[in-house]
């Protein structure tokens, strides 16, 4: 199971993901969050893994909220942040499979990405991403 800890960190010490797991972003959309974000504040915690040798930290998940952030010009925004060397997109993968709701949609593209990254089964794979057991599948 991936440890997080929860911590505030610089804006301008996160990098965006190297492999994002969205083809775009909707300025609108974006614009949008930033104007929430500006009325309500940051709801849920950014994902991040770091620091590396350079002492950065790598967006994980939460890429818009972080953008929005760098929008509003915070200096530092609530993260939850794992070691370095975890996998961005396993940790992806196991944000997202612990959401109740998780749509298979979401959860089918991750889960193949990382069984071709691995020689465990895909249900072993996914499961122990999400620190759970095999008896559910992908």
């Amino acid at each position: 199971m991936i440890q997080f800890h929860d911590r505030a960190l610089a804006v301008d010490s996160i990098d965006e993901p190297a492999a994002p797991s969205r083809e775009a972003m909707d300025p609108m959309a974006l614009g949008a969050l930033a104007d929430d974000m500006a009325v309500n504040g940051l709801l849920q915690p950014i994902g991040a893994r770091g620091p590396n040798e350079h002492g950065r930290f790598e967006v994980v998940w939460g890429h818009r909220r972080l953008m929005a952030a760098r929008i509003l010009h915070w200096p530092g925004i609530a993260a939850r942040v794992c070691e370095w060397s975890v996998d961005p997109l396993v940790a992806r993968l196991s944000e997202n499979l612990i959401r109740t709701r998780a749509k298979r949609r979401v959860r089918s593209p991750s889960c193949a990405r990382a069984v071709s990254r691995s020689r465990r089964s895909r249900a072993s794979c996914a499961a122990r991403s999400a620190g759970s057991t095999h008896a559910w599948s992908c």
